[in-house]
């Protein structure tokens, strides 16, 4: 327009390059909004965009924003899970069993899912007056769950109260296999034993391997410490004070009392008694009223 009307004068630039100018206002490129994507088409005249409905797409895809820190009252949050506990049919804790936590995320909770660790903490905290049972309410459980001791401690204490557990030694009717089908897995993987995760959940508690546990962990016996814990027991047991009493003690003894794979490290009692206790001195012929076999074979005896 500004060319013609420099180069023709101002007559020619009004009857020529305003059409033109006008042409080429009303005919760019534009977006049009299809049923899930924008599509781009060319040389579609600007006022066509309102009679598809562009205007009224962008306003159904602009999101309700909530006020800042809104999501951080309980009251708010308990809104949302009350109209989401409605429209899912949810009436009882074990319901929320079924409930993913994406769904809750794509249905306007992610706000309310960042302040917790999980949606599980979630209903905790916002529905205190119930009792929430993780193992009933979630079909899988939280990360980092089980490494609460709390937890843990909670999770034996059902179990405890659900087999009529009442003293230490009424684990030697429990298995592994039996802890980890009620949900105790992942606990257990913290512990090298159910012994080791008893003592270190219940440490009040005095907890004896031989009377709680039927099976004893791999490798217990290669440890002299339990050894020679063994045999602290089986001495206070048998009154022996002094290196002499263990002459009257028997192989069968040791066996009956739950001692025969630790013998079996040995191949006599008394070699085991002077590996175990190196602190005293041992004459075979005090302590055993039968020497080990082969003992004469060694030149120094």
């Amino acid at each position: 327009f500004f060319f013609v009307s420099l180069c023709a004068g101002p007559e020619q630039a009004i009857r020529v390059g305003l059409p033109s100018l006008f042409s080429m206002m009303f005919r760019l490129p534009c977006f049009v909004c299809s049923a899930n994507s924008f599509t781009t088409r060319s040389m579609v005249p600007y006022g066509s965009l309102y009679r598809i409905g562009f205007r009224s797409c962008v306003q159904k895809s602009k999101r309700k924003r909530k006020p800042r820190y809104y999501w951080h009252s309980l009251d708010n949050q308990r809104d949302f899970f009350d109209q989401f506990a409605q429209k899912h049919d949810i009436k009882q804790p074990s319901d929320w069993k079924h409930i993913k936590y994406r769904q809750v995320k794509e249905e306007g909770g992610e706000s309310i899912l960042k302040l917790y660790s999980s949606l599980f903490t979630a209903l905790k905290a916002i529905y205190p007056e119930h009792e929430w049972d993780v193992q009933q309410t979630r079909k899988q459980i939280p990360n980092n769950h089980w490494k609460s001791p709390e937890k843990q401690r909670e999770f034996f204490d059902l179990f405890a109260r659900k087999y009529n557990l009442i003293h230490p030694s009424d684990w030697s009717k429990v298995t592994y296999q039996q802890v980890c089908q009620e949900g105790g897995r992942s606990i257990l993987s913290h512990y090298k034993s159910l012994f080791a995760a008893l003592e270190n959940i219940y440490p009040e508690r005095e907890w004896d391997l031989k009377t709680t546990r039927k099976l004893l962990p791999a490798g217990y016996w290669n440890k002299l410490e339990n050894q020679r814990e063994f045999l602290d027991r089986f001495a206070q047991q048998h009154n022996i004070n002094k290196a002499e009493d263990w002459k009257h003690i028997t192989y069968q003894q040791l066996a009956e009392s739950g001692g025969k794979a630790l013998l079996n490290r040995y191949p006599s009692i008394y070699v085991a008694l002077t590996q175990i206790y190196p602190e005293h001195e041992w004459d075979v012929k005090s302590v055993r009223k039968q020497h080990p076999n082969h003992h004469w074979n060694s030149v120094a005896n």
